[in-house]
């Protein structure tokens, strides 16, 4: 009897310890398998800051977040991916809106620098269209795109009315009122029927209002030796 006991203790020891064996086994394949994770999570990360590729920034991005994704679900007794998707949905949206950003940054700074109103307009509105489809971008800050789209909105209108007063301010040097009437009333409704609303742009509008006025009374006053 005495020996039965002894063999069932032997064979629960022997089990005991193939078990503690395979289970430090599976937990050194599970290290290993978390550790490449990781290192692929970090290779991605890399890519993500040194590639000049938007596209494969964001590709990038995604794949660090689906690795992590996975790896919580597969290692639920692990913090460590649970833990960096925290930062990382926020690390994806902060993302996403520098990419908008300095596209729009890049076209606006050809839009300034350039020679000519159609050159200045083309890149605004190149950079506005930009921002307009950004909105459809679930990752996007829809507030801060909306205030950057009216700034871009505002630049395009200004330069387009710079163009029309100068055209208007040639024909009134040459004394040709008539013709500097037309321009100044061509920037009037140009401002009364854009995007921006009319209050913030009072002062440009009381500006072209008071410059008609003075056309109309200059064509109405007598020519030189003319009588009145």
């Amino acid at each position: 009897m005495g020996a039965l006991v002894f063999l069932g203790l032997c064979a629960a020891v022997y089990a005991w310890h193939n078990y503690a064996e395979y289970r430090k086994k599976q937990k050194t394949i599970e290290d290993r398998e978390i550790a490449i994770i990781i290192a692929e999570i970090n290779e991605a990360l890399d890519a993500v800051k040194i590639s000049r590729s938007p596209r494969r920034r964001i590709e990038r991005m995604d794949f660090a977040i689906l690795r992590a994704t996975q790896a919580a679900q597969a290692f639920p007794h692990t913090g460590t991916f649970k833990k960096f998707l925290g930062k990382a949905f926020k690390m994806r949206t902060d993302l996403h809106n520098e990419i908008v950003q300095d596209n729009v940054r890049k076209l606006m700074d050809k839009a300034r620098i350039a020679k000519t109103v159609t050159g200045k307009v083309n890149s605004a509105t190149k950079a506005l269209e930009v921002l307009k489809a950004a909105l459809g971008n679930e990752y996007i800050d829809k507030d801060k795109v909306r205030k950057s789209a009216m700034a871009v909105q505002l630049f395009i209108n200004q330069e387009q009315l710079k163009d029309y007063e100068l055209k208007a301010e040639r024909f009134e040097f040459k004394a040709n009122y008539k013709k500097a009437l037309d321009l100044y009333q061509d920037a009037l409704f140009f401002l009364k029927k854009d995007d921006i609303d009319d209050s913030e742009q009072a002062k440009d509008i009381q500006r072209i209002e008071k410059k008609i006025e003075e056309m109309r009374e200059r064509i109405a006053a007598p020519k030189v030796g003319e009588k009145k």
